[in-house]
């Protein structure tokens, strides 16, 4: 009996260690992902004066697959991401967004804008979108949430990014691309935000629904129900009353 307790007992850590490798692998692989995305023209494509981004998907798989503190810790590499891409391949927003055509150069207000314009809708995409999927996580079939997460990450950052650079940095905006204050909005509003977001979501929602597919047969797997929370828990706590009953 104590030999059956002890061998149930390494089973259960062997589990918990697959489940912590899974997870480090998982973390990996779209950091991975998202760092080549930066680097080549993919995460950030050129339109004109602004840029559209797919840099919002791997978040999006990061709420999916680890909730609200992976969304977030995934839309901050997101906000990193486009922070860095600002220096390696410059757009007219970026520059003036980091005072790089202004004889002042970098200050603190542009240090504010970094921080609310390209950090904190980054990492609501991902709460966001780990909050509207938690709600389908136990649904035997999850496309319908995983269309509703992508859209809602991908229509966070664009309405956030587009309404936070008019409401904050509109002067710099008008002056960075040539045109009046007055023509701001339309310009952002009109043809950006309608065209960026229509591609973004489309993009998004091509991905989520597959990944989603992919997690609920993952869910289904024996060898990942082994490692589910409450089955660990319960083996646990029954390989060391079995223990307890033997000494």
């Amino acid at each position: 009996m104590e030999k059956k307790a002890k061998t149930r007992g390494q089973n259960v850590k062997t589990a918990i260690t697959s489940k912590s490798a899974r997870k480090i692998t998982q973390y990996g692989l779209l950091l991975s992902i998202m760092v080549l995305m930066t680097l080549f023209p993919i995460g950030f494509i050129k339109l004109g004066i602004v840029e559209a981004t797919l840099m919002h998907i791997p978040v999006i798989v990061g709420a999916m697959l680890f909730g609200v503190k992976g969304g977030a810790f995934f839309g901050f590499c997101f906000g990193a991401a486009s922070l860095i891409n600002g220096f390696i391949s410059p757009t007219a927003l970026s520059m003036a967004l980091l005072g790089s055509n202004s004889p002042d150069g970098f200050g603190m207000y542009n240090l504010f804008l970094v921080i609310v314009i390209i950090f904190i809708p980054r990492v609501l995409v991902g709460i966001i979108a780990a909050l509207v999927y938690k709600p389908f996580l136990k649904k035997p079939k999850r496309a319908l949430g995983a269309a509703l997460c992508a859209a809602a990450g991908s229509l966070t950052n664009t309405v956030l990014v587009l309404s936070l650079i008019y409401l904050l940095a509109r002067d710099l905006f008008a002056a960075a691309v040539g045109i009046t204050a007055a023509d701001v909005a339309s310009v952002l509003f009109t043809v950006t935000g309608v065209f960026n977001g229509i591609v973004e979501i489309i993009c998004a929602v091509s991905v989520a629904v597959p990944v989603s597919e992919a997690l609920r047969i993952s869910n289904n797997n024996k060898v990942y129900d082994r490692t589910h929370k409450s089955v660990v828990r319960a083996q646990v706590i029954e390989a060391e009353n079995e223990k307890s009953d033997n000494e």
